[in-house]
């Protein structure tokens, strides 16, 4: 074999490994298959008999490839968004989610969004209000009827007699830059509100690259998820970084697949028709929990958030002036707090997580109180309205399956307290969500 074939054969390869190993596997498996195919036409060309197909072949892939990189350090995609048309019913067993059992119903609409009415977002409605949050808004192991931003809507309307419309755009393992990427693509959707519960990911992200020494902004397109490896394994989570369905390229092959398949697509309102049936343990609780009794215990208590999270934040207060909408800030629940028992810090997973060590009680709860008062004194300085969640659904296993989830009462209570405070702000004039120095602060302590 010629020097030359090995070369180009060579390249092929390499330019199909790249693009099979940057493959996120918890994107959908469409993914996969169109990165492979894009990824392999350098390969297949090489079994082409023809030097300038074999030549174009190796320029293409050479292109996605360059892409990618360029697309990751330049043009990052924030806009993270959970799939379409999801139809599941979990029956969860056991005890590893404490205070959630029995069949949970989960579904997403065509955007992705949790809802439970039909919304029509082309058309302005009476009111929409759009969550904005990581896994706590999320609430991925309870039923849509049960989760807290339905529980407002249905409480609102019932109080101010309006149609009320709640969508939860949240998605676990979101940080600031995520909030920010989703509000500026929900708002073509005519929001009234944003309320906006930001913190836990990023203070956690905080936490890791302290003693990681990395930099929060180079992951600025990926989430702080399940899997920690994002920010440890060298070659296959550095290739993930460059994922096709986050690069420019990607987000072109986005609406020409809708455009292509709108003839036979599902409507715009609505969630698939052939449900997806599970019965889950959330048996990962129980393997992870337990952070806290780790043996390597470490202090870090930090004077200040994260630069790059203060900046993002300061970015949201900064679109909430130019938009038409109201944003609420709330602060972020946790548990970090004195009187918890033993048996429930026994539950705790993310001091922080995936990792040997730990950061003692008083660290996490000097982190996490430091993240929580810039949330408030920033709402309070811009004078957007601000709710202290917080603050009023007590840390314990009655309100809570970990130290930052809620549990179905959890749940309830926040949705108490997230009514009280956007029901007096409702009845307000979009006008009063100008920057007038002076936060408004609604609800409190019960």
């Amino acid at each position: 074999m010629k020097k030359s074939d090995i070369f180009r054969w060579g390249i092929s390869l390499l330019i199909l490994a790249f693009g099979l190993l940057s493959h996120d596997p918890k994107t959908s498996t469409r993914w996969f298959a169109i990165a492979a195919a894009l990824y392999a036409v350098p390969l297949v060309a090489q079994l082409i008999p023809r030097t300038w197909a074999r030549v174009y072949g190796i320029y293409f892939g050479l292109f996605v490839a360059l892409q990618a990189v360029i697309s990751a350090n330049f043009f990052p995609d924030t806009y993270i968004v959970r799939a379409p048309h999801i139809n599941n019913y979990l029956d969860i067993r056991g005890d590893n989610l404490h205070g959630i059992s029995g069949v949970q119903h989960m579904t997403t609409d065509a955007k992705g969004f949790r809802t439970t009415k039909p919304v029509n977002y082309d058309a302005k409605a009476d009111y929409r209000i759009f969550f904005i949050g990581a896994s706590t808004v999320a609430q991925d192991w309870i039923g849509d009827k049960q989760t807290f931003p339905h529980l407002v809507q249905e409480s609102l309307s019932a109080k101010l007699g309006r149609n009320i419309e709640a969508i939860n755009t949240a998605v676990p393992g979101l940080r600031a830059v995520h909030h920010l990427a989703t509000m500026r693509k929900v708002a073509d959707y005519h929001p009234n509100m944003y309320v906006i519960v930001p913190g836990a990911n990023d203070w956690g992200l905080h936490i890791t690259l302290h003693y990681d020494k990395g930099n929060p902004d180079q992951f600025a397109h990926t989430t702080v998820h399940v899997d920690r490896v994002k920010f440890r394994v060298g070659v296959l989570e550095f290739a993930r970084n460059y994922t096709l369905q986050h690069t420019i390229l990607g987000r072109g092959i986005l609406p020409l697949w809708a455009l292509i398949k709108s003839p036979f697509a599902s409507p715009e309102i609505g969630y698939g028709d052939n449900p997806e049936r599970k019965v889950g343990y959330a048996k990962f609780y129980k393997e992870v929990r337990g952070s806290l009794f780790r043996k390597d215990k470490r202090t870090f208590k930090p004077k200040a958030v994260y630069p790059g999270y203060a900046k993002t934040m300061r970015d949201i207060v900064a679109f909430c002036k130019t938009s038409g909408a109201i944003c609420v800030l709330a602060t972020h629940p946790h548990s970090f707090k004195p009187g918890t028992t033993k048996a429930y810090r026994e539950r705790f997973w993310m001091t922080p997580a995936f990792e040997k060590y730990t950061l003692t009680y008083e660290s996490m709860a000097h982190i996490a109180t430091l993240y929580n008062r810039f949330t408030a004194e920033l709402a309070k300085k811009s004078g957007l309205p601000f709710c202290d969640l917080e603050a009023q659904v007590a840390p314990s296993l009655e309100n809570f399956y970990d130290e930052i989830h809620y549990n179905l009462e959890g749940s309830r209570k926040a949705a108490a307290v997230l009514h009280n405070c956007l029901v007096k702000v409702i009845g307000k004039k979009s006008s009063s969500n100008k920057l007038s120095g002076r936060t408004t602060k609604i609800g409190s302590r019960p």
